[in-house]
Parts: structure tokens; sequence; C-alpha cells
């Protein structure tokens, strides 16, 4: 009887393991599923700002001697290398996710994803006081003409004035604490948030079997 009873208990141990081992692929395999658009868009998003970043060298060099349009091109250097770590460090987060780490391993590397995430688009807001480099630039490029000297400073320092509270309180206002409200949400989510969110749920539903 004893024989039967650990012969019993061997069987239903392994059909446990197999269990476990099927839910743990078939998570784990929706879970990356659901990065991998985001890792695709990244690096593209990668390749176009490494472009962009160059050409504007070229530009700065170019026109060392103009303040405005050295400025100009200045700020979006900046922003672009900034735009161009957070998409690296993303890319370097989803490629070195080991999915046969522990659950938990896994998941803090997708809330740092999550953090990589708000912060790239985050970005965008701060750059809303000086939307003017754009057409400073666009006009030099394609015109060759330096719009900068052709519109009184005062204007000028007026777009930033007024722009400024904007960036600073979208800025402030897009963050997980008001994931609650449903513009911020929808935000979020259609800039990649939602792929991890829902990667992370996946193993949630291994972490829960194993705890049952």
């Amino acid at each position: 009887m004893k024989n039967i009873w650990k012969a019993h208990d061997s069987i239903l141990d392994r059909s446990i393991k197999l269990n476990i081992y099927c839910i743990e692929t078939i998570q784990s395999q929706k879970s990356k599923s659901k990065l991998k658009p985001l890792l695709i868009l990244r690096i593209i998003e990668s390749i176009i700002l490494a472009i962009i970043t160059y050409l504007l060298g070229g530009f700065l060099y170019d026109n060392i001697y103009s303040i405005p349009l050295s400025l100009s091109a200045a700020v979006l250097i900046i922003y672009t290398l900034y735009a161009l770590y957070l998409c690296s460090a993303q890319i370097a987060l989803i490629a070195g996710i080991n999915y046969n780490e522990r659950v938990t391993d896994i998941q803090r590397k997708l809330n740092l994803l999550q953090i990589h995430i708000l912060d790239y688009f985050r970005l965008t807001f701060l750059m809303i006081p000086f939307w003017f480099v754009y057409p400073v630039i666009g006009f030099k490029v394609i015109a060759d003409t330096d719009i900068f000297n052709m519109i009184p400073a005062v204007w000028w320092i007026l777009q930033v004035v007024i722009l400024v509270p904007i960036s600073v309180y979208f800025y402030g206002q897009v963050s997980y604490r008001n994931i609650h409200k449903g513009w911020v949400r929808f935000l979020i989510n259609n800039a990649g948030g939602r792929s991890v969110t829902e990667a992370a749920e996946f193993l949630k539903v291994i972490d829960d079997f194993k705890s049952s």
C-alpha cells in the first residue's frame, strides 16, 4: 500500500511540475511577444535619432558662428542624444530579459522598463518651450533663411514664457500616479506602457499558479 501511495505521489509530483513548466513556457512566450513590437519600434527610432543627431552635428559645425542657429542646433542635439540614450536603455532591458529567471527578477526589469518608457515620453513635453528651434533650422536648411533675425526678440521671449508653464504642467501630470485619469492612461498606454503592463500580467499568472 505504501509503495502504491509513493508511486501515486511521484506521478502527481511529475504532473504538477509538467503543468508548471507548460504554464511558464506559454506565459513567457506571450510576455515576450508583447514586447517584440516595442523592441522593433525602439530600434527603428534609435537609428532615426542617430541619423538626425549626425545631421544636426553637421549643421552646428556649418553655422557655429551664428548664435541663434548654433543654439537651436545644440538644443535639438541635446534632445536627440537623451532620447537616443532612453531608447538604447529600453532596447538593452528588453533584449536582456531572460525568461528562465525568476518571475520577480523579470518583473523588476519590466518595472524599470516602464520608468524608461515614461521618461522617454515625458521628454516630448520638455521640448514644448523650444518648439521654435524647428522652424529656425527648417527655414535655414530649406530656404537658406535665418528667420530668427526677422522676428522681434520679444515674440520669441513671449513664446517661451507662455509655453514653459504648459510644459511643466503636462510633464508633471503624465506619470503613473495619475494613471486613474483617462487622458493620462491613454497617453502612457500608447507610448508603449500597455505592452509592458500586459507582458507583466502574463508573468503574474505564473507567479499566482506557483503560489496556489
